[in-house]
């Protein structure tokens, strides 16, 4: 029981029952927070060209980095509703490797966005430099939460795949 590998897993993952969130429910709640911010600036630029009857390359660059980092967010998001129902797996094309992938992806496009939002020459409002600054801080902590399920997923069970409980129960 003392071994390094236990260790890094309880330090990883609280054990259940504690009241706090799982690294991967935290990144959850991360890419959730970073979908939102998303969708905040994605429509904050689309109204404003529409009330304005113009979208210079910033505006445009906004929508389009919006709707991108928004598709993006989502898919992690749908596939771990898929695993919550038991449609989806951990094998194959879904696995946490792959998923941090698409977090990386979400910060790489982010951050273009939150440059041009919070730049002088963009006009917007507050709400809309708000958001996506919360967006960028969300998409850096769910990258780093998922490097954390990524590392769990790479330490061995601490519970061996032949356990049987009831031996122990009533042995």
């Amino acid at each position: 029981m003392d071994s390094g590998a236990s260790k890094t897993v309880d330090f990883l993952g609280p054990p259940p029952q504690t009241g706090s969130l799982s690294p991967a429910g935290q990144k959850l709640m991360f890419l959730a927070t970073t979908s939102l911010a998303a969708i905040v600036t994605w429509g904050s630029a689309a109204n404003y060209a529409a009330a304005r009857k113009q979208c210079q390359s910033a505006c445009k660059a906004s929508i389009t980095f919006g709707a991108i980092v928004w598709v993006l967010s989502l898919l992690p998001l749908l596939g771990n509703f898929g695993l919550g129902r038991g449609t989806l797996t951990r094998t194959g094309a879904f696995t946490h490797g792959r998923e941090s992938l698409l977090v990386a992806a979400v910060l790489l496009f982010w951050v273009p966005t939150v440059g041009m939002i919070a730049s002088p020459q963009t006009p917007g409002r507050a709400l809309t430099q708000w958001a996506a600054w919360i967006g960028l801080f969300a998409a850096v902590g769910a990258l780093v939460k998922a490097a954390h399920t990524r590392k769990e997923e790479d330490q061995p069970s601490p519970v061996p795949v032949d356990f049987d409980e009831e031996d122990l129960v009533y042995g």
